[in-house]
């Protein structure tokens, strides 16, 4: 079976489970073995959603769950296949995520480890 790179987009806003800062999203990727692009994103989503790293994200009370949107599945490069792919961009740009002096704290995307 192929393998596919699926792009997906965690919407918030929500706390990513390590601190008490509010993100409003986030993208990760995976790469799956499916049979077509369509059982990829099926594949994919139910991989992200049953990950300890996604179910540490703790959503705001009045947000309920962060929302997950396929962004992008295409065939994985050959070179590819060696990722696993389970890292994280987030951003914040709500006024939940300002800092004291008012300015965003995420001033470009930052990338974290796979937790």
């Amino acid at each position: 079976m192929p393998r596919f790179s699926v792009t997906m987009h965690i919407r918030g806003p929500f706390l990513d489970g390590t601190d008490a800062e509010v993100m409003d999203g986030a993208y990760t990727r995976r790469f799956v073995t499916a049979e077509n692009a369509t059982s990829a994103c099926t594949v994919a989503l139910e991989a992200l959603r049953s990950e300890a790293s996604f179910l540490a994200f703790q959503a705001l009370p009045e947000n309920g769950l962060p929302r997950v949107d396929v962004e992008a599945v295409r065939p994985a490069k050959w070179y590819e296949s060696l990722r696993s792919g389970r890292g994280y961009i987030f951003y914040g740009e709500s006024n939940e995520a300002k800092v004291g002096n008012g300015s965003s704290p995420n001033e470009s995307l930052e990338r974290s480890r796979e937790r």
